[in-house]
């Protein structure tokens, strides 16, 4: 049974809230994307000076946050990841810092009681997690198997941003959420989300330590592996709220639900991608296909070989 240690990201929350704002996601509390908006204009252009990957960084920054890391060793270790200069880190580290120490001024300022209204505004979804999260992950663990589940996930609640977004960090077993008080897309509720983001970090560390393929090879390349990951645990988590009613069958396609889902949950992903995966989840449905085995078609699928050309070898 996989178990939940819930605790409250008041350190996380301006880094989530700086990192929506910087890749253009609009707020549903307008008073922190003002209040927020000159500092950030600042740490984007030191970021656009040092010429680095910006999605990646912000990944990366609030996954260091999240495990703990100061402003100082995540900035750091996010802007080495994304690319920056070695000659120029510890400088651009330092100048990002102190833009970061405006943006939780700021937000001090707006929530001065942040932990204890994340823990009030996080009731909701722990409520809905205690009575539907244990179904959902035995439906998954049946679909699959139950090594495909985690065994301890840590939970940060954040204070809304988007009015529904999570992230995680599969290395540390963490996750984080917003901390909506309602479902703002009832069809699909909030509870789904969380055990998506749960979901992928018990397959995504299932095939990370194997099984490997005849060859030896994993069988789903270490690069790929987050995207199929997200796109298998969206169908198996859409699948096990049907079966505990959660949401209603559905009458439009596969394509159209996968599609709804993947608005929601902020997973960008094409047409031509959902109908692979309404495919995929056919298939493996109707064949009853071994999930190891299954993830590697959905690999396959995804990411086809080149075809051929006739007359490249002789």
């Amino acid at each position: 049974m996989t178990r939940l240690r819930w605790t409250t990201g008041e350190r996380l929350t301006p880094i989530h809230a700086a990192s929506c704002f910087a890749l253009g996601a609009r707020s549903v509390d307008d008073s922190i994307a003002r209040g927020i908006a000159a500092p950030m204009a600042e740490l984007n252009s030191r970021l656009a000076a040092a010429d680095i990957d910006l999605s990646l960084f912000w990944k990366r920054l609030e996954t260091a946050v999240a495990a703990g890391d100061s402003d100082f060793v995540a900035c750091s270790s996010s802007l080495i990841d994304a690319g920056c200069s070695s000659l120029a880190i510890d400088a651009t580290a330092n100048a990002i810092v102190s833009q970061l120490a405006d943006i939780r001024l700021i937000h001090n300022e707006r929530y001065p009681k942040l932990a204890e209204q994340l823990a009030l505004r996080g009731r909701p979804i722990r409520e809905h997690w205690d009575g539907y999260g244990a179904g959902l992950l035995k439906r998954i663990g049946k679909l699959t198997h139950p090594s495909f589940l985690p065994k301890n996930v840590a939970v940060q609640l954040v204070s809304p941003y988007r009015g529904g977004d999570g992230g995680l960090d599969v290395s540390g077993s963490r996750v984080w959420i917003e901390a909506v008080l309602t479902n703002p897309i009832p069809e699909i509720p909030e509870v789904l989300r969380l055990n998506w983001l749960i979901a992928q970090i018990g397959l995504i560390e299932a095939l990370s330590a194997g099984p490997d393929d005849s060859r030896g090879d994993p069988l789903v390349a270490p690069a790929r592996l987050p995207r199929v990951a997200s796109l298998a645990t969206m169908a198996l988590t859409l699948e096990a709220a049907a079966y505990l009613e959660l949401i209603a069958t559905p009458l439009v396609s596969l394509s159209s639900m996968f599609a709804n889902a993947a608005a929601a949950w902020r997973l960008q992903a094409d047409s031509e991608t959902l109908d692979v995966l309404a495919n995929w989840w056919k298939q493996f449905q109707d064949l009853q296909t071994p999930p190891p085995v299954a993830l590697k078609a959905l690999d396959r699928m995804l990411h086809p070989e080149p075809a051929f050309k006739q007359g490249a070898r002789r």
